[in-house]
């Protein structure tokens, strides 16, 4: 797909990517200066533009594995950055798919715990219909939230009880 030259161009750059973001890993991150000048007036396709426009689509090239139903070990890795919120669904180490979305500017706002923990959320929701009547691992880079999960659920702090429950629905 050719770089956009104006504002239409940009949306149809932007929803293709969106439809294509099950294997796209950190797409809301990627996304964010081509999603950032989709909101301003005045278009200008620059040089950074540019680069994350083929990091992207280098990403959309790779190849990725099919989902094993018979997988021995299914792992979603999470992670949450100041933007955005990114999850990898692998089975017997293969990459299955990827998800990601921006964070609202409300929820920019959340301690990086609780980031960690709606990235936990959110990956579980989205992949869903791999994971349901499974045994899964999940893995995070966020160290203090493991312990928060070998305490009570009583004792983590409302927002976290709330992402916890809705986690343990899943």
């Amino acid at each position: 797909m050719p770089a956009p030259r104006n504002q239409e161009e940009l949306q149809t750059f932007l929803g293709m990517y969106k439809y294509l973001s099950r294997y796209i890993p950190n797409l809301a991150t990627l996304n964010k200066l081509h999603r950032d000048l989709s909101k301003q007036q005045k278009f200008e396709w620059n040089t950074s533009h540019e680069e994350a426009r083929r990091v992207i689509q280098n990403a959309v090239s790779k190849n990725l594995s099919y989902f094993d139903p018979e997988a021995k070990e299914i792992e979603v890795i999470t992670d949450a950055s100041h933007h955005g919120l990114g999850a990898q669904l692998t089975t017997d180490g293969a990459t299955v798919a990827f998800a990601s979305r921006s964070l609202s500017e409300a929820e920019q706002r959340y301690s990086q715990m609780e980031k960690e923990m709606l990235a936990i959320t959110f990956s579980c929701k989205r992949f869903h219909q791999y994971l349901f009547g499974r045994t899964i691992c999940v893995t995070t880079d966020h160290k203090p939230l493991e312990s928060i999960f070998g305490k009570s659920i009583q004792r983590a702090p409302p927002r976290l009880q709330r992402m916890m429950l809705a986690y343990s629905a899943i």
